[in-house]
């Protein structure tokens, strides 16, 4: 389990992500008729892999073209990329979810990443029902 976790509220870096991100996925949401969203979901981390990001980023260019890091994760011990994109997105959500009760509902996978179709609609039953 993390050692430390920051999220939105305790921790926001809005600058650009390094070239060595990797994608975890892209997602929509749909809440109701002309209500939707889709982003593009990245993890950067350090060489020890004791510290990742998660890098979010809007795929409609009309709701801004800025990258939104909301997730800090450090370890004392390294992980693998796929466990630390698990928690990272698992955080992310939870987080949104607690705060706008938002997005949950017609949640899909619109591109794989390093986490697949199968994982992230399992994390999503978990966070948001």
């Amino acid at each position: 389990m993390p050692d430390e976790i920051y999220i939105h509220s305790e921790y926001r870096d809005d600058g650009k992500p390094p070239r060595s991100k990797r994608l975890i996925a892209i997602c929509s949401w749909s809440w109701g008729p002309s209500h939707s969203r889709s982003d593009m979901y990245f993890i950067s981390g350090s060489v020890n892999k004791r510290e990742w990001r998660l890098w979010i980023k809007p795929t409609n260019p009309d709701l801004g073209r800025y990258w939104c890091n909301n997730v800090l994760l450090r370890l004392e011990k390294p992980i693998s990329l796929s466990d630390a994109a698990t928690i990272l997105i698992t955080e992310a959500w939870s987080a949104e979810w607690l705060a706008d009760a938002s997005p949950g509902c017609d949640f899909s996978v619109d591109a794989e990443g390093i986490l697949d179709n199968n994982t992230l609609i399992e994390i999503g039953l978990r966070v948001f029902v």
